[in-house]
């Protein structure tokens, strides 16, 4: 949930940010749906990878071990 949360964030962080370096500088900017896309898949992606493998390592763990190592 925070994954999308944050992409949908930066997604709209980009595009207001494209927006405002276009109308300050003149120049024609162009978001497309594409990479809207890839940006959102890479944030999904990178949030699962980093939630997800932490997760499966702690699960292997002795919970009396884990402790005891802290």
């Amino acid at each position: 949930m925070i994954s999308i949360v944050g992409g949908l964030i930066g997604i709209a962080f980009g595009f207001s940010l494209s927006r405002i370096i276009a109308a300050a500088a003149g120049w024609s900017t162009e978001v497309t749906s594409g990479s809207i896309a890839v940006a959102f898949g890479v944030s999904v992606a990178i949030g699962l990878v980093f939630g997800i493998y932490p997760a499966v390592q702690a699960a292997k763990l002795d919970p009396i071990e884990a402790i005891r190592y802290e």
